[in-house]
């Protein structure tokens, strides 16, 4: 990638586009395909590949259910097919993002829901399709979610590691971060030892995550709280995984394996931009509304760390005094190779962020979008649409909130 200009330039230039040469800048304004009438909700919503470029899995939750949709490219026009009602999936609190990812060898896609087929137990689940219709089976329980134990918050639930072929189911028990190893062969899950992984969390502000593959690095923010202090306040850890299929986690954090990165935070989120090496963490500073920082992690899995970082295009050094709102996600996107960034910034209304970095400084970020009442965006809310290079959002979002509100799952183009 070329060098990005630096942070003093960006500034003087209002962060402004057209500073990256090579690649498109992101663009939310085609809507591709959408449909409605979907009840009381669609929260959560992520989209994932196939082993067919044609076809896409789209998950969204609803009503203690997980639904899906397939999504059919056909030259450059898409369309989503009818809801599929899938696995039982219990609301304890947020706990409505499976983490969905595709098994190539086992033709299916892979998470982990909350099914109360034998009394609320965690399950990994398998999820496969037909044409238009989805199919799904889940696995024996992993432990039973009582005590705190679902996998709660905005973030996977499971993580794949290409370098050990394993997955990873990962929940709380009472307040303790656990993860537990398994394998897919065809429709069979094969479960190794549960592991501690030495981090807490205040209830079900648990937890959003990313992995990064080459290095078997799994890096969790979560918020925690102290009942002396009385305060909130988000943290990250960083652990590598080694051992094969049920082998261990090492701490790359110092201070008890946490590092803070924010105080009086709620809702954190993370990505990893492979193109810049850099991860962003978002949350919200509740003096001085929504918050960003820049890390970079090292080759031992230990990380550097930025600035905090506010959603204020003029100056992002400084906290916007006219915006307390609330930070609604981020992810990458394959084609712009830019980090967006979500905000919730007034009634019904969602900002996005083109946000480049270089190491931990900034060296562009601006708005370049606005939604009407979509819902918080996942980290595996986008994915590539090889066919016709571009990347493919898909996102839940109400109607007519005023008055008789209708709720819909939508796909747009966000680069091309």
């Amino acid at each position: 990638m070329p060098l990005l200009s630096t942070f003093g330039a960006a500034s003087a230039r209002g962060f402004g586009g057209g500073l990256v040469s090579g690649f498109p800048d992101p663009d939310l304004s085609s809507l591709l395909a959408e449909q409605g009438n979907l009840g009381n909700s669609a929260n959560r919503v992520s989209i994932i590949e196939t082993n067919d470029s044609s076809k896409f899995l789209m998950f969204w939750w609803r009503n203690d259910y997980y639904r899906g949709a397939v999504v059919t490219v056909s030259g450059s026009s898409v369309s989503i097919g009818s809801e599929q009602q899938l696995v039982y999936n219990r609301s304890w609190s947020d706990c409505k993002n499976a983490g969905w990812h595709w098994d190539s060898a086992s033709g299916a896609a892979i998470g982990v829901v909350v099914d109360d087929g034998s009394g609320d137990q965690i399950k990994a689940c398998r999820v496969t399709y037909s044409g238009n219709s989805m199919s799904y089976t889940v696995s024996s329980g992993i432990e039973n979610a009582n005590n705190y134990r679902p996998p709660y918050g905005y973030g996977p639930a499971c993580r794949y590691d290409p370098t050990n072929n394993v997955y990873f189911a990962i929940y709380g028990d009472s307040y303790t971060v656990q993860a537990r190893p398994f394998t897919v062969s065809g429709s069979s899950f094969s479960f190794g030892t549960r592991r501690s992984l030495g981090v807490t969390h205040q209830g079900y502000y648990l937890m959003n995550s990313v992995f990064k593959d080459d290095t078997s690095d799994l890096f969790i923010v979560c918020q925690r709280y102290s009942s002396g202090s009385g305060n909130y306040w988000n943290t990250i850890s960083s652990l590598r995984y080694s051992g094969g299929t049920d082998g261990t986690w090492t701490g790359n954090v110092t201070n008890s394996n946490y590092k803070t990165i924010g105080t009086q935070t709620h809702d954190p989120a993370i990505m990893f931009n492979p193109e810049e090496g850099t991860l962003v963490v978002t949350g919200r500073d509740g003096n001085n509304g929504d918050i960003f920082k820049p890390i970079t992690p090292n080759s031992n899995g230990s990380l550097s760390y930025g600035s905090d970082y506010y959603f204020n295009a003029t100056n992002p050094s400084q906290p916007n005094q006219q915006n307390n709102s609330a930070s609604y996600g981020c992810f990458y996107d394959p084609v712009s190779k830019a980090n967006i960034l979500a905000e919730y910034y007034s009634q019904y209304s969602v900002k996005f962020w083109k946000l480049r970095t270089s190491g931990t400084s900034i060296s562009e970020f601006e708005s370049f979008a606005t939604l009407f009442n979509p819902y918080t965006f996942v980290s595996d809310a986008v994915v590539y649409d090889s066919t016709n290079d571009r990347t493919l959002l898909g996102y839940g979002n109400g109607k007519d909130p005023y008055a008789f509100p209708s709720y819909w799952v939508s796909v747009r183009s966000l680069s091309g």
